[in-house]
């Protein structure tokens, strides 16, 4: 399974992890910014949460109406709402349990292995 949905600002959307968020993801997703060891920070699971949003509306041929900067206010408030924690939860679960993701990902991490958080 690599599609799930998440409600944002009073709108549903979908998220599908594939070719386009892999690209995505495999710049954003660098070690000390978006992981620091193994554990995703707030921006990376904006990151993760935007790349499944452009690569949704890639594939039906839309345009994307959310900012990233609208997914990191989304995230950055959702850690005081249990119901939006588990949401987050779920979506991470999704998108790492896509193996071509996972590649991505790991292609991140070797890029700038020693690159420092900027937030």
């Amino acid at each position: 399974m690599n599609y799930t949905k998440l409600k944002i600002n009073e709108t549903e959307i979908g998220l599908k992890f594939g070719m386009y968020a892999a690209r995505y993801l495999g710049d954003k997703l660098q070690n000390g910014y978006s992981f620091v060891g193994d554990e995703i920070t707030e921006i990376g699971i904006s990151h993760v949460v935007y790349g499944g949003y452009l690569n949704n509306c890639a594939i039906k041929d839309e345009k994307p109406e959310l900012t990233f900067e609208q997914v990191v206010d989304f995230v950055e408030g959702s850690f005081k709402d249990s119901e939006r924690v588990n949401a987050l939860a779920h979506v991470v679960k999704v998108w790492s349990e896509c193996q071509l993701i996972q590649a991505a990902v790991d292609e991140g991490k070797k890029k700038n292995p020693s690159k420092k958080s900027k937030g």
